[in-house]
C-alpha cells in the first residue's frame, strides 16, 4: 500500500510504458515513420477523391439566407427525381435582382400539377399555407403585392422553391424555376 501512496506503483508503469528498449535497435526506424505517413497520406488521398466524386460541402456566403442553416452537403450530380419538402441546389436563370449561375438552396414545396394561391396573406399550395409574403422583401424587389398575387397550377417541367426565413427571396415573388436548373440534392448540416 506504501507504494501506492508514494507513486511507487504508477511511477513503475510510466517507466514501462515510456521505457526505450533494452536492445541497441531504435523501436522507430525512419524508413518505418516514412512507410507509415506516405501510406496515411495515399490513404486519405483515396478516401477524399472517392468521396468528392459523389459529394461536396456547401455554404450559404450571405448574412441572412433563406434557410435556418449555412452548410450543406450536396450530391455532384443532378437528382433524377424531385421530391417535395426537400433541399434541392439550383442555378438562378432570369430571377429579378439574382444574377443568372448563382447557386441557391431552397425547399421544393410544389411539383407539376399542384395548385399554388400567393396573396396579401402569403403563399398556399394545396390549401397549405407555407409561408407569408414579406413587406420588406417586396421593397427589395420593387414589387407590389399586386404584382406578386397569383393563383396557378404549377405547370409540367416546373418547380415552386421557396425558403423559411422572412428575408428569403423565392417563388412565392417571382414564380416557379425551370426542373432543368436544379443541378444537387442538398442536405443540411448546421
Amino acid at each position: 500500500m506504501s507504494a501506492v501512496v508514494k507513486g511507487g506503483f504508477f511511477r513503475r508503469i510510466v517507466e514501462r510504458v515510456f521505457a526505450r528498449p533494452e536492445s541497441s535497435t531504435p523501436r522507430w526506424s525512419a524508413n518505418k515513420i516514412l512507410n507509415i505517413v506516405c501510406g496515411t497520406t495515399i490513404a486519405w488521398m483515396l478516401l477524399w477523391l472517392g468521396v468528392s466524386h459523389y459529394w461536396r460541402l456547401g455554404v450559404e456566403m450571405q448574412s441572412q439566407g433563406c434557410l435556418p442553416w449555412r452548410y450543406f452537403v450536396l450530391t455532384t450530380h443532378a437528382p433524377t427525381t424531385i421530391e417535395r419538402n426537400q433541399t434541392y441546389q439550383y442555378q438562378s436563370e432570369g430571377a429579378p435582382l439574382m444574377p443568372n449561375g448563382m447557386r441557391i438552396v431552397k425547399y421544393v414545396a410544389g411539383l407539376p400539377g399542384d395548385h399554388v394561391v400567393v396573396n396579401a396573406s402569403g403563399i398556399s399550395i394545396n390549401g397549405k399555407f407555407w409561408g407569408p409574403v414579406s413587406a420588406e422583401t417586396l421593397r427589395k424587389g420593387h414589387m407590389t403585392i399586386a404584382q406578386v398575387t397569383k393563383d396557378y397550377i404549377v405547370p409540367p417541367g416546373k418547380l415552386v422553391v421557396l425558403g423559411t426565413t422572412s428575408v428569403t427571396w423565392d417563388s412565392r415573388y417571382w414564380g416557379p424555376i425551370n426542373r432543368m436548373q436544379v443541378n444537387a440534392r442538398a442536405y443540411h448540416l448546421w
